[in-house]
């Protein structure tokens, strides 16, 4: 079974050399029907799965025997990217595309006063405590039935097969409804289906509990993400807020902080939160550039470039960073080092 699964990622790694070599329409439709054969190989190994948790489940009822009240190992892993996999990339929005028009980047055009960037994940520290706690919760549950729906919901979630997932931690909430972890991950499954109003309803439901606060921090931590992906900055922000609060070594709700600030136009009080990321991962080129941008819309074009230089340090073959180098020293009157940077831009998106 397992050197079955083997061939089957070295088939589609083989399947993406030949994408990348083909030249027309015709050379890719014909990899389509061997895609399609080492999909309904998976789907047969799902059913399998299904298969097996439901004999198991059959031989304890009748032969009267408990499995251990164990978490898969990494299992918050998994969970924590859910943020980029739901989609919502968006709390700063997009401002440079690799479609912008030569000419606009050779004039040092800033096209708009927005940015893109994705959410961030729970950082590891937080990732190794909450886990703990979860392990600890977990077997706090007393019915059998909550602890079969509540594995069969994370295998379903990590194949991707969300409304699945979503049923089976209703169950669990249903069965154990002060199983703090169950209420989390239907709000984090809720969430990545686009379900806001669920999602928030479970959310809120784990922060007025009695858990941990590094989960409370992540619960907080992702309604602020519901809220900001709506465009509802102000109250984003408010979630941030009680995020880092709740767990102050929550990298990434001072990231966020910063990020719905910026979207708010408060760049020095942004400016404030990115350096608190600083302090924690003084090498993130993200971070540096937003402070930068920050800078920018401030008009301290010198603190602009000194942030923006080092992100370019740390990432090179960044467009946006050369981009916004080109617009700063076109503005700070050294139109030489401007088209230098301008030109990298338009090699580095063509």
């Amino acid at each position: 079974m397992f050197s079955t699964f083997s061939a089957i990622f070295e088939a589609l790694d083989h399947i993406e050399d030949e994408f990348n070599k083909c030249t027309g329409e015709d050379e890719k439709e014909e990899l389509i029907p061997v895609i399609m054969s080492l999909r309904n190989t998976m789907d047969k190994c799902v059913q399998h799965w299904l298969r097996f948790e439901e004999r198991l489940n059959e031989m304890q009822q009748k032969y009267n025997f408990k499995l251990p009240d164990t978490l898969p190992e990494g299992f918050l892993d998994d969970l924590s990217g859910w943020e980029t996999s739901m989609g919502m990339d968006s709390i700063l929005p997009e401002q440079i595309e690799s479609g912008l028009e030569i000419h606009e980047l050779e004039n040092g055009t800033n096209t708009s006063s927005s940015d893109h960037e994705k959410l961030r994940n729970p950082s590891e520290k937080t990732i190794t405590k909450t886990e703990e706690n979860l392990k600890k919760n977990f077997c706090k549950i007393s019915e059998e039935k909550a602890i079969t729906s509540f594995r069969k919901a994370l295998g379903f979630w990590d194949l991707a097969m969300i409304d699945d997932a979503i049923k089976e931690f209703e169950e669990v909430t249903k069965i154990e409804p002060n199983f703090i972890i169950g209420h989390f991950c239907l709000g984090l499954s809720s969430t990545q289906k686009g379900d806001y109003e669920k999602a928030l309803k479970e959310l809120k439901l784990v922060t007025a509990l009695d858990c941990e606060s590094s989960l409370k921090g992540l619960a907080f931590n992702t309604m602020g993400s519901i809220y900001a992906s709506q465009e509802k900055y102000q109250a984003a922000l408010e979630h941030f807020n009680k995020a880092s609060e709740a767990e102050p070594e929550l990298i990434e709700a001072y990231f966020n902080q910063g990020a719905a600030l910026f979207n708010l136009q408060e760049f020095k009080a942004a400016v404030e939160k990115f350096q608190k990321v600083l302090e924690f991962k003084s090498h993130d080129w993200e971070t540096l550039f937003y402070i930068g941008k920050a800078y920018s819309y401030l008009q301290e074009w010198e603190e602009a470039r000194k942030y923006m230089e080092k992100a370019h340090t740390l990432n090179p073959q960044e467009a946006l960073i050369t981009f916004e180098l080109g617009v700063i020293y076109r503005l700070m009157g050294n139109l030489n080092r401007a088209s230098l940077f301008f030109q990298t831009t338009r090699s580095l998106v063509e």
